[in-house]
């Protein structure tokens, strides 16, 4: 007799049943806006990373922050997890590295744990609104991107060196990672105050103006994702530095600036004073113009992001008019020299 052959159907959902879901959520949030604003505030402040701590590991120098998010973003690149695992991950790295000394032999397990862990908690998988249910293996177009968790297997493949890691150890890092922070992996995202209703649920909503919705979703997760590499950005609560980027993005695109656009969903409980702001807002513009090649290479593919890293470059040359621009690569050009980083290594060299 044949063995059991199981077979799944995808069923359309009803698209207005969806779109009334969403909004009526959307309603719902919006009623509750101040007490979600505290809430979340309140525990982003707890999963803060501890730069100081950071700053102590006897092996992980400040020179290696751009080669070690290099490597992260190339194999969440290669394993093609869903937008913001990414930073998720990297923020986990940091909690983690706030209480734990990471040696160089452990460093790509520790990060590729982390992104699988930021995966299979962030991924979008636990909480969907979609227009197809999901049979089992099944995919589905919705709202939200499908979420994909990396196999321990490709994990394996990409982070051979010279050190060869086994399935084995990525289960036991995980379990070693989760116990370091006692479980408490699920911290509010910066897209809660960096994103809008409509960005959130772009697949949903189609509009007119689809195009211009894109390259503001991209310019705002390239903007993010490059203020990873600053640890005194990182250290900021994920309100605030939404605060520092929305203004940025607010300054540099004015053909989408419109009344609610750079605006968050969510009120700034501690907002930054316009010092303070002053302050971040140029370390985050020289934190862009830091970003190693293969990273901008990646990011100058998203649509919209080469517009806005030019109009970035000539805001630092409008600062200090006395630099001039050396050659670069053909797909953007370079900073000026004395707001560029450190030439970066292959990580392969490095990690």
């Amino acid at each position: 007799m044949p063995g059991l052959v199981v077979t799944a159907t995808q069923i359309q959902y009803p698209f207005q049943l969806s779109t009334s879901e969403l909004l009526t959520h959307r309603q719902t949030i919006l009623e509750y806006r101040d007490e979600l604003s505290q809430s979340l505030h309140a525990m982003a402040k707890i999963s803060k990373p501890d730069l100081s701590l950071i700053s102590q590991q006897p092996e992980l120098k400040p020179s290696l922050r751009a080669p070690i998010l290099e490597f992260l973003l190339h194999i969440s690149i290669k394993t093609k997890v869903t937008y913001g695992i990414y930073y998720q991950a990297v923020r986990l790295f940091d909690r983690y590295c706030s209480k734990r000394i990471v040696l160089r032999e452990q460093l790509q397990l520790v990060l590729a744990t982390c992104l699988w862990i930021a995966a299979k908690t962030a991924g979008g998988c636990n909480h969907i609104i979609n227009n197809t249910t999901v049979p089992t293996g099944g995919r589905f177009h919705g709202p939200n991107p499908r979420a994909r968790i990396p196999r321990l297997s490709e994990l394996c493949i990409l982070c051979q060196d010279d050190q060869k890691y086994d399935e084995g150890m990525f289960v036991q890092m995980e379990r070693h990672i989760l116990d370091t922070l006692n479980w408490d992996i699920c911290e509010p995202h910066m897209t809660n105050w960096l994103l809008d209703f409509y960005e959130n649920n772009l697949v949903q909503f189609e509009m007119e103006n689809m195009v211009d919705k894109v390259e503001i979703i991209n310019c705002k997760r390239f903007i993010m994702e490059c203020c990873l590499l600053e640890l005194k950005l990182m250290e900021l609560h994920p309100a605030q530095l939404a605060q520092v980027l929305l203004s940025i993005l607010q300054a540099n695109l004015p053909q989408h600036a419109t009344s609610s656009t750079f605006q968050s969903e969510l009120n700034f409980v501690e907002p930054l004073d316009p010092n303070q702001l002053k302050y971040y807002t140029q370390m985050a513009y020289d934190t862009v113009l830091k970003l190693p090649n293969n990273m901008l290479q990646f990011y100058s593919k998203l649509q919209g992001v080469t517009q806005l890293y030019h109009t970035i470059l000539k805001h630092s040359i409008q600062v200090d008019s006395t630099l001039q621009t050396p050659v670069r690569p053909q797909f953007l050009p370079t900073p000026p020299a004395s707001r560029r980083g450190s030439p970066v290594g292959t990580m392969n060299n490095i990690v």
